[in-house]
This record gives C-alpha cells, structure tokens and sequence, in this order.
C-alpha cells in the first residue's frame, strides 16, 4: 500500500504498536492529516480492522472530509472518522436506544458521556486503538466525554491524540456556557496535562512545515513558539502590520481575481462573514460562505441522478456514467462506495427505491455525499477555517468592539495565529465593510445574525441553509427543479413573497420563486426570528429583498410520496443576508 513520505517524527508517530498510547503536537503545515491517514493504513497492516477495531474522532466536519479524503486516496476501505457529536448521538441510539434529534447538540454529549460512564458502549470494547485529531479543540462537555471513552478502553488498545495547544481557540465556549470563565469547565490544556500525567503516555512533536510556499508564510508558522509562551502579542501584531494592505474590500476583491488557486477572506464573526459573502455577491461573483460545523446537507448531485431514475436499481458501470455527465469535477468510485455505505450494500448493484429512506435515517453523513466547495473565493470565520487550507489569505479588519479580559485576550492571539498559518502562498489585509448594528436576533436559540438600522429595527436577515422547509410540502415544482438541475456558475436570484394564507399573524412564511417558478417557502424556525425581531406596529411583516442561489442540496424523506417515489428531490441550497422593508404594500 503506497502512502505518503513521511520525515522522521511522522514516522516516529506512525510507525507504532496498536496498543500505544501517544500525544502527537502538530503545528499548522506540519503534515498532521497524513500522519492520521499513514497511521490509519499502519494499524490495518498490523491487523486492526477499520470496521470495528479503529475509531477516528475529529473535532470538525471539515477535518472529518480531509482525513476521509486521505484514506480514500491510499485506495483503503471506507474508515469509520465522526465527529464527537455524532458520536455522541449514536451512543445514545445504540445504548439508550433513544432518538437523539429532539436533543441539543450539548445535551447530547451530556447524555452520552453519561451512558458511557454509567453503563458503557459495546463499541469500545472492541476497539484497539483510538485517534483523536484537533484534540486543542475539544474542551468542555466534550471533552469529558473524550475522557470518559479513554477510561473505558481495553487495557490493551492504544490511542493516538494530535493537536496544537497554539491553535486550541475554543475556550470562549467554556466562558459562554459559564461566565467563571474557562476555568469552570475542562479546557484543552487541562484534558492534555491529564492525558500527559499518565506515564505510559508519550510525546511525539511533528517539526517539518509543509504548508508554507512563500517567505511571508513561512514566517507566520514561525509565530509558533511566541504564540506558545503567551507573550507573543507583539510579534504576531508587528507581523500582521507587515502584511500588504490592500485598502478597501472592493480593492481586495478586485486584486484578488488576478490570484490562482483558492482564495479566503477570514473574519472575526459570522455576521462579518455575512457582509462580506454579500459585498462580493453584489459584485457578481461567486462566493461560497463557508457553512456552519452542524450543516451536513446533503449535496445536490444525488437528487439530480436519482429523484426521477426510472429503475429499481442502478450498477456500478451505469452509476459510473451518470456520475461523468455531471458538472464539475467528481470521484465516481468515491461517490459509489459512500452510497454502499449508506444502503449497508456490497453487492454490484444499488437499490435506488430504497436510499432516500436510508439516507434520511443515516447515523452520519459520508464526507462524499455532503455539499462541498464549488468556486475559489470563500468568506468564513476564522473559527470555521479552522483546519482548512488556501492558496491566498486575506485577513478583513474590522474596528475593535470593547476591551477583553485576559484570558479572552490570549485566546485571542491564537484566533490571529490561527487566520496567518491558513494560507500556502499569500496573505493579506483589507478593511471590512461597516458591520455596527449586526448581531443576534434577541432570543433565537440558533444565534441567527440581523442588522439594525439607525432606529433599532431589522433592515437585514441571515437567510441559512435549513431555512427553506425540507419536507415534501416545500418541494419545488418541476420548471424549478430543472432550473436548479441547470445551475449556473453564477447562480440564480432568488424572489420571496409573502403567502398571506400560509402566515399568521405570530409568524410569517415566505413562497419563493425562481424566474417565477415555484421553488420552496420558508421554514417555521425563520418565521419565527422574523417575529423575535418585529418592530413595526402596523401588523404587516416585511418584504424581503436579495435572496440568490448558487448551491444546490438533497431533500430526503423516508416515506417515499407520489411526488418523490425514490423518497428524494432537488432544492435551492440558500445562505447569505437579506434585506427586509417593513413598510411592505
């Protein structure tokens, strides 16, 4: 099985007994991914089974689809890789056999780390070795469930954890939960000094640097041991002052269309990310707003293959066609063997009447089957680049907003470190576009993002991808369908109006068009934030102005309906801000 060259310390990492137990530091650029790809392939050549006997957790969904990206390229059978929220919902499916959905993404961890402590998982006892990757991030309630499964394993399974406590920039969660701050709950420093007491447990740290393609760049991963020390506040500011600053961000986005390969603009905070995703849409480009961790839509392609294929089943060699008819670039044997993963089949042939069931009650999304990046500019929080590399970095400054404390402060230098260290060959600055008045919408649980105007009232609305209601009564209809079937690169605009039969007056609920053609409505969760921030005393609800769509995304029942007989269909993929006029007609 050929893998990557590895240096020294990765082989040192990688090269090790199943039954091991190790701390692997990484610095950003440093090869981690392949180090947890090399050492997945290793434990299968020492006899662990991936299927039951190896289990990869990882902090985000974007380091779940780059591990699962690496396997599948050294041509491994599909590995079991999750983050710890889905494994924390399906502890609670196997063991409590209880429906996790109706549950917070915390109270699901709570419930899990409980179950294993109190009653154990079956799945622990068969493991033989445990690897946790980005484990700096993993603080909290999640982190005492990470410690709850290692004090379950077998005395004879081994475990690997690699992380960079540099880069560890999730504190602030500690201190949202509880305003003691980060001290009343288990940080990443605490989980690992724990993890470092036992003597059994080794220290292994990766020194190369294989990110970094230029000078400037290589010079930030340098930034490393200021950042570690805690007094690094003025080296990494000087640095950051040393960067091009290319003036506005139209000027930025301009200068950025002569630039190859992907380009990041990083931000502090969704709802900058918003102003600028919606800057660079209004200037006709294509943009991608980088999603949240907890969005697993699943990607448009399988709806256009399979909502309307005439036949019970497809074989591998007709899949293979299709798949080369679509759009863009796809891995046809990829895409086959995460759909085999799904339906649980092994056979030539993919039962197609029944995957939409099997992929509405799917445990986990296949990295291969959720949406993914489609254009080279992207705007994300630093937080949600985390992990993620780009070609070219441009850093959106905004004006600071109120004074830090001193453990806010600190993480704060690591959020820079971490925005410097995401980018291979260049890196830049811009000023932001005016972001006084975004914030939260009061009292939305899901901490959607509005922006007030000058006398306090909603001018804007973060429009999110689960906004537009999935079940078959938002389908859209069949002109619509082939509208998005036809996306192109440039995207769609998008109309909504207000349904005056479908509203009341507590909750507002929006049919929305493409060219006229009917494409969904919105969601009762937007209905609902619309109504948290009403305003205007005439009893009318607002109108709402630049919606687009430039993604696609799979709707999935499981109960197939005359209307999806294969139980899945096509619908916009949505994100970005709109504009509301609460003087509507």
């Amino acid at each position: 099985m050929t893998g990557p060259t590895l240096d020294e310390e990765q082989t040192r990492a990688v090269e090790i007994d199943p039954s091991a137990r190790q701390v692997v530091i990484a610095g950003p650029g440093s090869g981690k991914t392949e180090v947890v790809s090399a050492l997945a392939a290793h434990l299968v050549e020492e006899g662990v089974a991936l299927d039951g006997e190896l289990l990869i957790i990882s902090f985000s969904n974007a380091a779940v689809h780059a591990v699962d990206r690496r396997l599948r390229a050294q041509q491994m059978p599909p590995a079991t890789v999750q983050t710890l929220d889905s494994l924390a919902a399906q502890i609670i499916q196997d063991v409590a056999n209880e429906d996790p959905t109706p549950l917070s993404f915390d109270e699901r961890v709570r419930r899990a780390t409980s179950i294993v402590g109190d009653e154990g998982w079956y799945r622990i006892d068969d493991l033989r070795h445990l690897i946790v990757d980005e484990v700096q991030d993993i603080v909290g309630l999640r982190a005492d469930l990470l410690l709850a499964i290692i004090r379950s394993l077998p005395e004879e399974a081994g475990f690997t954890l690699l992380g960079d406590l540099a880069q560890g920039i999730y504190d602030f969660q500690l201190r949202a939960t509880d305003p003691r701050g980060p001290t009343s709950g288990t940080t990443a420093a605490q989980l690992l000094a724990r993890l470092a007491a036992d003597p059994d447990v080794r220290e292994v740290i990766l020194r190369g640097q294989y990110r970094a393609r230029t000078r400037e760049t290589r010079a930030a991963a340098g930034l490393r041991d200021a950042v570690m020390t805690g007094r690094g506040d003025h080296h990494v500011r000087a640095f950051e002052a040393s960067l091009v600053n290319i003036g506005a961000l139209d000027e930025a986005i301009t200068a950025s269309l002569r630039w190859s390969g992907t380009t990041a603009f990083l931000t502090y905070t969704n709802g900058q990310a918003l102003l600028v995703a919606d800057a660079i849409s209004r200037a006709g480009l294509p943009v991608e707003l980088r999603r949240s961790a907890q969005d697993l839509s699943l990607d448009g392609w399988i709806a256009c293959l399979f909502a309307d294929h005439p036949a019970a089943s497809i074989d591998r060699a007709a899949f293979g066609e299709l798949v080369s008819a679509l759009p863009g670039d796809h891995d046809a044997r990829a895409l086959w063997r995460a759909l085999q993963a799904v339906t649980r089949s092994r056979g030539p042939e993919l039962d197609v009447t029944h995957l939409g069931s099997a992929l509405a009650s799917s445990r986990r999304r296949e990295p291969e089957l959720t949406t993914r990046s489609t254009t080279g500019m992207i705007v994300s929080t630093i937080h949600r680049a985390k992990g993620l590399e780009f070609d070219n970095v441009v850093l959106v400054e905004f004006p600071p907003r109120g004074e830090a404390d001193a453990a806010a402060a600190d993480e704060a230098l690591r959020v820079k470190f971490v925005a410097l260290t995401r980018a291979a060959n260049r890196l830049a600055r811009c000023s932001g576009p005016d972001d006084r008045g975004m914030s939260i919408v009061p009292g939305d649980p899901t901490g959607r993002w509005y922006r007030r105007g000058r006398r306090g009232g909603m001018v804007a609305v973060e429009l999110r991808h689960d906004d537009l209601d999935p079940t078959p009564a938002g389908m859209p209809d069949a002109q619509a369908r082939e509208m998005l079937r036809n996306l192109p690169p440039e995207g769609l605009p998008l109309e909504l109006r207000l349904d005056p039969r479908a509203s009341t007056l507590h909750r507002p609920v929006y049919a929305v068009y493409i060219d006229g053609c009917t494409a969904g409505r919105t969601s009762e969760a937007f209905g609902d934030a619309l109504a948290r921030a009403r305003f205007s005393t005439s009893g009318a609800w607002p109108t709402l102005e630049g919606g687009f769509v430039r993604h696609t995304r799979t709707a999935v029942a499981s109960t197939p309906t005359p209307a999806a007989p294969n139980g899945m269909w096509l619908m916009p993929a949505v994100s970005g801000l709109l504009r509301t006029n609460w003087k509507g007609d």
